[in-house]
């Protein structure tokens, strides 16, 4: 043991020795002179005893330089090992006592070097390697977000009917329209939801939004596109809303499937869920109904019933006409037509009475892309007159609008077009009616795709 102090004497005292150069045995040999001369005493007159005590001297001197060498051994060892452990050699000359030996050291080699082992090491081979290995979750959709008068087109789901015109994704078809500078949205995928916020204060009933969530019925018969219409208006600071569907046949649907997304009303301080699955589900169940809520009264006439469509020269791929109201009290309002040859395409619209709602009129041209065309500013101001008639054409490649015998130039018609065959009410029967999407399914989904076509 390295405890006792005349053993720590002789280890400091070997150590400044061996430092200075100095045997250890010289040193010895000064402590048994005590004249200060080298050499061992003269007998003095209790020889004997002196003799004795000499002896035992030298005994005790030879014990002290074997404890010496055996300090030395055990320090020699203890650095070998404490430079092993990468600890300095300082922190092992001052842990020389029982305490530090016993708990320092414990410490360091147990405590220390595990928690980097067993703790730290493990932490990089065991944990991040795995991580690295497996990629976990899929990342989550970032939420799309739109700001301001505009109309988007964002991915859905459910796909989208084919009407074979048009630049958008396949699957850009649920659409949100903003009406002024107040308002916005954000489609949130995690949590399957539309989340609509208008700031603005109005003097009158003003509509400042609106949601096409689309879908597909299937019947008996066929598989037809569907949508769900939210409109939400606004007076002072009050919302509204009203929810209706777009059908396009009298089928009785077995199935619908529709776009997986609640629609939000947020006045800042609380959320309204206008439309739900079971909103959409009840809406599309009794069409009629919906129409009657919406105070939009309607009936569709085939005006191809009977013979088939000819796509050739001047003849339509689809007709129809909308009156208004229902039964004997119905009024015919609009004609629509869909006239194709090869790539070019064509709507013709003629109002047939004054009965069109002049601000539908005037919020379709926003819609769709129209209001940039200059010989439209007529009807923007008085709406649909019975007898005007007004064509979005698509020839050689080349958009454009006519009205009354006037043209302009719609760089953006094709787009035009198929927001009107995809989304509107009347266009989506035309779609329909001239088979443009034969119901051989919809398209691949994507996601996070999101387009603003104006504003």
């Amino acid at each position: 043991m390295l405890g006792s102090s005349r053993a720590c004497r002789a280890v400091g005292c070997g150590l400044g020795c061996a430092a200075a150069g100095i045997p250890l045995s010289d040193e010895l040999e000064r402590e048994n002179s005590s004249t200060g001369e080298r050499g061992v005493r003269a007998p003095a007159p209790n020889a004997f005893v002196n003799l004795k005590r000499a002896r035992m001297n030298i005994k005790m001197k030879r014990f002290d330089r074997l404890a010496v060498a055996v300090a030395c051994v055990a320090l020699a060892a203890a650095c070998h090992r404490n430079d092993s452990s990468g600890e300095s050699t300082p922190a092992t000359v001052d842990s020389a006592s029982p305490a530090a030996s016993g708990s320092a050291a414990p410490s360091s080699s147990a405590s220390a070097a595990p928690e980097a082992s067993g703790s730290a090491a493990p932490a990089a081979s065991g944990s991040a390697a795995p991580e690295a290995a497996d990629a976990g979750p899929p990342a989550k959709a970032a939420n799309e977000s739109f700001k301001g008068r505009g109309v988007f087109f964002a991915g859905a789901e459910v796909g989208c009917p084919s009407v074979g015109v048009g630049t958008r994704d396949d699957d850009a078809c649920l659409r949100i329209g903003l009406d002024d500078e107040h308002s916005s949205a954000e489609i949130d995928r995690e949590h399957h939801r539309i989340v609509l916020r208008n700031d603005g204060t109005y003097d009158k009933e003003k509509i400042v939004a609106d949601v096409i969530l689309p879908g597909w019925s299937e019947s008996a018969k066929e598989r037809a596109p569907i949508s769900v219409h939210c409109v939400v208006r606004k007076t002072g600071k009050t919302f509204s809303t009203k929810v209706y569907s777009h059908v396009v046949n009298r089928e009785k649907g077995t199935k619908e499937e529709v776009e997986n997304l609640e629609v939000v009303l947020m006045d800042g301080t609380t959320e309204t869920v206008v439309v739900n699955a079971e909103t959409a589900h009840k809406v599309l169940a009794e069409p009629s109904v919906s129409a009657r809520l919406a105070g939009f009264l309607s009936e569709v006439k085939d005006n191809l019933a009977g013979r088939a469509a000819n796509g050739a020269g001047t003849h339509p791929v689809a007709d129809i006409t909308v009156a208004i109201g229902l039964g004997p009290a119905a009024k015919d309002a609009l004609r629509a037509q869909l006239f194709r040859t090869g790539a070019d395409t064509e709507i013709r619209l003629t109002a047939m009475s004054g009965l069109i709602p002049e601000y539908i009129v005037k919020r379709d041209l926003f819609l769709y892309g129209l209001e940039g065309a200059t010989n439209l500013d007529e009807v923007k101001k008085r709406g649909f007159k019975s007898g005007d008639t007004l064509i979005l054409a698509v020839h050689d490649g080349k958009g454009s609008v006519k009205f009354n015998g006037t043209t302009s130039d719609l760089p953006d018609a094709a787009n035009s077009m198929r927001d009107f065959l995809e989304t509107a009410f009347v266009g989506m029967i035309l779609a329909h009616q001239a088979s443009l999407d034969p119901s051989k399914g919809h398209a691949a989904p994507k996601h996070g795709h999101s387009h603003h076509r104006h504003r």
